[in-house]
């Protein structure tokens, strides 16, 4: 026994990451490659791996369609769009943004409902239409907060500060700052 994997050496604990992709795709077995693939991507985020992260989420994205697991695909498109942001490829992160809030809305499930408006709010503000911005965080806050979202109040102040700097308008979340 190793103890945990947090104290297991890195290369260790690549090893046997690479051991059970490789285990998966002998298997064929797409539900135990993503979960592979998704522990793979949460050892490994540091900036010189975001090109793997982003090929290895394309794959997972694939795995997800072929098992229909709408909200799998959700996940993954969710953390490929945090990538592609990074990367700054706005017309992928678009695509996938609006490819996120189609299969959210099939499933009508108040979660993903809540995370594709939040996450809409930022092309808002990245295209300059702060007034879009601020509904679509509105709405995100008000879908998030009966469910009880982690940090729902932190997301708003967050996307109202970015939104009034960019208007020139800071002092007006001074006293969400000052709560945060």
């Amino acid at each position: 026994a190793h103890g945990s994997q947090d104290s297991m050496p890195g290369e260790e604990r690549t090893a046997l990451l690479d051991e059970s992709v490789a285990m998966a795709r002998r298997l064929d077995d797409p539900r135990a490659l993503i979960e592979s693939l998704r522990l793979h991507l949460s050892v490994d985020r540091t900036p010189a791996r975001i090109g793997w992260r982003v090929e290895t989420l394309d794959e997972m994205l694939r795995l997800a369609q072929r098992v229909d697991d709408k909200q799998l695909t959700l996940d993954v498109l969710a953390f490929r769009i945090y990538d592609l942001v990074a990367l700054g490829d706005v017309a992928s992160w678009s695509r996938d943004l609006d490819a996120h809030q189609r299969v959210a809305d099939e499933i009508h499930e108040p979660f993903y409902t809540y995370c594709a408006r939040a996450m809409t709010v930022a092309r808002a503000i990245n295209s300059g239409d702060f007034h879009e911005a601020e509904r679509l965080a509105g709405e995100a806050h008000a879908i998030g907060q009966p469910l009880g979202v982690d940090n729902v109040d932190g997301v708003l102040g967050v996307q109202m500060f970015t939104i009034r700097r960019e208007q020139g308008r800071l002092q007006e979340v001074a006293p969400f700052v000052r709560h945060f």
